[in-house]
């Protein structure tokens, strides 16, 4: 036999009692509609952009070191920066955003052709026949407001796939 302290059997009561009575009257989750993202901020301006990262030889050391390309928001300005890889990695740290608004730009067929389809083994009947084919992609801009950092308050657009990075 189990004993229980007659407070805490209460409280157990007391939540049973809340879900028997909570049945079948389920309230729909709401859903949220503030989303948050995050940007890298740099000597108090926001990488908008990262262009490239490649290698280059350092001819003192004879080995590859990392490169990457960078776009920096200073204001209405854009700055292009180049910086070690690792550094920028490190050093960068990330801030806040919100996400204010989202839109579909820049829609373009990436592909389009036609594709031969084949029915699989599982269905009874064999067809090859040719289908028209075409791939379409994407970019998602957003509006959005910095949370965080030297540039808190600031309300600019960017391309999503510099957020999160």
């Amino acid at each position: 036999m189990v004993s229980i302290p007659a407070e805490q059997l209460t409280s157990i009561l007391e939540k049973l009692e809340k879900l028997e009575t909570g049945m079948g009257n389920s309230l729909k989750p709401k859903r949220s509609t503030e989303h948050t993202a995050t940007l890298r901020e740099l000597n108090g301006k926001l990488v908008i952009g990262l262009v490239k990262v490649y290698q280059i030889l350092n001819k003192a050391t004879q080995k590859m070191e990392d490169k990457v390309d960078l776009n920096l928001r200073n204001g209405e300005k854009i700055e292009k920066v180049t910086m070690d890889y690792l550094d920028y990695l490190n050093d960068a740290p990330k801030v806040k955003v919100k996400l204010l608004e989202q839109k579909a730009e820049n829609v373009a067929p990436v592909n389009e052709g036609t594709i031969n389809m084949v029915n699989s083994k599982d269905d009874r009947m064999f067809l090859d026949k040719t289908v028209d084919m075409e791939v379409t992609y994407c970019e998602y801009v957003s509006k959005v407001e910095v949370l965080e950092g030297d540039s808190k308050g600031e309300i600019f657009k960017i391309d999503n796939k510099f957020l999160n990075d």
